[in-house]
């Protein structure tokens, strides 16, 4: 097992990672949540440095207390809030993040002593990717079934 969690995030990267600013339109972040498969995204400066994050879990907090029943009445309130709202104003600031040399030990560990399923991983202060928790079981538990 050692072994595993001795692993550097940069071997398991999946890179590829959708990266949003802070005065990007709270309908392009419902958008993008819609739309792909995302359920985070990391808020960076113009230096792609990260100063925030947007979890699934905020945005739909945000929406209207009908919108799972797909009523007109909540699309349109859902339309209407979102395009008053910038990401700074969503996303939870000073985000957790872990260097790419760091190991899925690190991770982990970080996981079990927060309250967060989300890091972002840097390369010298720049995003890269980001790891959860599913992630990391993906990691862990796909190679053991495929045998």
């Amino acid at each position: 097992m050692n072994v595993i969690l001795n692993k550097q995030l940069k071997t398991i990267n999946k890179g590829a990672l959708k990266t949003i600013t802070p005065q990007t339109s709270g309908t392009e972040v419902a958008e993008l949540f819609e739309t792909t498969d995302a359920n985070h995204l990391p808020v960076v400066d113009e230096n792609n440095e990260a100063i925030g994050i947007i979890s699934l879990g905020d945005y739909r907090q945000l929406q209207h207390h009908f919108t799972r029943f797909n009523l007109g009445v909540s699309v349109k309130e859902n339309e209407k809030f979102l395009k008053s709202l910038c990401a700074h104003e969503i996303m939870t600031p000073n985000p957790v993040c872990l260097d790419i040399q760091g190991t899925l030990g690190d991770a982990i560990d970080i996981f079990k002593s927060n309250k967060i399923h989300s890091v972002i991983i840097c390369n010298n202060k720049k995003v890269v990717g980001i790891i959860t928790p599913v992630d990391i079981l993906k990691y862990v538990v796909e190679p053991a079934l495929l045998q």
